[in-house]
């Protein structure tokens, strides 16, 4: 599996990474996950277009609100660590999402929330993603000289970086 992971296509170092995946509606249980070879996403958007009015000038009198789009994460994992058998001797990322299902055994379904730190000599970054959830599955792998690799899509509601976000965040 090697000592490294990919974090929007940057090499970082086992040591200096942390993630750990909660699920809000099973009473917020969490666990840390290892095991994938990249977590990419790419940067969030607010499209805020002009707003017009009577005004002479024909010119924008402001701007709207707009409309937010989070950066929605892809996870390449180590196909042990995604959907590992019952043998084995932790929770494959599959098995704690399924906890959270009514019938435990769907996925597609279960809110979780993310938190990514990384944690590089002389630099110190949080990633948040709030109601996360699967929305698409590889269901192919990818043989690697690591082994097999499996794909699986996200989307979420809401994300932040240490802290701070893009969108409106004072009725949170």
């Amino acid at each position: 599996m090697g000592d490294v992971a990919y974090i929007n296509k940057s090499l970082v170092s086992w040591s200096d990474l942390k993630w750990i995946v909660s699920l809000p509606d099973l009473g917020g249980a969490q666990s840390r996950f290892y095991g994938f070879k990249s977590l990419d996403f790419g940067g969030q958007k607010r499209e805020r277009p002009p707003q017009y009015g009577q005004n002479r000038a024909q010119a924008p009198l402001g701007l709207a609100k707009g409309k937010y789009t989070p950066p929605n994460p892809k996870v390449a994992f180590h196909a042990h660590a995604l959907d590992a058998d019952q043998t084995a001797p932790f929770d494959s990322f599959l098995e704690f999402v399924r906890r959270g299902a009514p019938d435990g055994n769907s996925y597609g379904d279960v809110r979780m929330n993310w938190l990514l730190q990384v944690d590089n000599p002389g630099m110190f970054t949080e990633y948040n993603w709030y109601d996360v959830y699967i929305v698409g599955d590889s269901g192919s792998w990818e043989e690697t000289p690591e082994g097999l690799i499996r794909e699986v899509e996200f989307t979420c509601t809401r994300f932040k970086t240490n802290g701070a976000t893009l969108y409106d965040s004072s009725e949170e």
